[in-house]
């Protein structure tokens, strides 16, 4: 099994990263290209396996869609992708990171 690889959104990511979502029951209908390129992706080889974004605002920004493939939940590439996001978000200035959730509250609680 290849390792898994946190990059930056392409573009030839994005059909596969909106079912990802759509699968998980994570909204897609206000993701464009332009909000797509705020965008982590997790690839494991060509596969895509795994998503976070940030919507940035004046210094703060929110933490959205952090998907995982379903049989890859349980194995710490969601925790991945958070701080890899949030190391994203430090170096592009965000001085504050929120999050909102209705439906996995537990996940971002320590």
């Amino acid at each position: 099994m290849p390792p898994i690889s946190i990059e930056p959104f392409r573009p030839a990511d994005q059909e596969t990263v909106k079912q990802l979502l759509l699968d998980a029951g994570l909204p897609v209908n206000d993701l464009t290209s332009e909000s797509l390129q705020e965008f982590l992706v997790a690839h494991q080889g060509a596969t895509v396996v795994g998503a976070a974004g940030i919507e940035m605002y004046d210094g703060i920004a929110l933490l959205r869609s952090v998907v995982v493939q379903e049989n890859l939940r349980g194995t710490g590439l969601g925790k991945r992708l958070v701080q890899a996001m949030e190391m994203r978000a430090g170096r592009l200035g965000v001085k504050h990171l929120y999050l909102l959730t209705t439906t996995a509250s537990d996940f971002f609680i320590e």
